[in-house]
């Protein structure tokens, strides 16, 4: 009895012939063998420069030259328009702690005999040929105290509080007392006071000056 292919107990073993490009493609990837790299390359359309399959995703991610310096130009305004709202924002107030010095550094003290000098000085020169003006009084005593207090922190005595007080008033042959009273250290604190006049006017000036630690 002649065996036929389509006898069912006769089995026949068939060859398939699969395509080149699906036998590279199922190829274990431990293979490493030279030849069989660059055609399995060249099948899946990678170029075969050496550097894998995977470079050409890795391409894909990557930022050209006029991305990158896009990219710069924005951090750069980002940075900028942070650092100017910051510029706008409102500076802190400094406190500074108290030093607690109980006494004047030296040379710094307050000498009356030099306030003396300077006021009397400026009230010659200013107050030579004034004669009294009931209108403008008021605004001559402010000047005069404002001057002299300008005059008495030129002297170089910091970490003091300086009080100034000046009377005008028409010379017409009167008597005038003026008196004060403080309560401070008699060793730091000290005052100087001046009176000048003419023919119409007179001005007393007293200057207080007070340490404060």
């Amino acid at each position: 009895m002649a065996a036929t292919g389509s006898h069912p107990a006769v089995k026949l073993k068939k060859t398939i012939q699969f395509p080149q490009e699906v036998v590279n493609m199922r190829r274990p990837s431990n293979c490493h063998s030279q030849q069989s790299q660059p055609e399995s390359a060249s099948t899946l359309g990678v170029p075969t420069n050496g550097a894998g399959p995977n470079m050409a995703r890795r391409r894909s991610t990557k930022i050209g030259g006029p991305s990158l310096l896009a990219a710069a130009n924005a951090v750069r305004r980002m940075t900028r328009n942070s650092i100017a709202a910051q510029e706008q924002l409102p500076k802190p107030v400094v406190k500074y702690e108290n030093t607690y010095k109980s006494e004047p550094d030296q040379g710094t003290e307050f000498l009356p005999s030099k306030a003396k000098n300077e006021i009397e000085t400026f009230l010659e020169r200013h107050m030579a040929d004034m004669t009294y003006d009931p209108t403008t009084a008021a605004h001559l005593t402010q000047t005069i105290a404002d001057k002299v207090k300008n005059l008495t922190k030129e002297l170089n005595c910091p970490r003091h509080k300086l009080v100034s007080t000046v009377v005008v008033g028409e010379c017409k042959n009167q008597g005038l007392e003026t008196a004060s009273r403080c309560l401070w250290d008699e060793s730091k604190d000290n005052f100087a006071t001046v009176s000048h006049k003419n023919k119409s006017i007179f001005a007393v000036v007293t200057v207080f000056a007070v340490y404060f630690e």
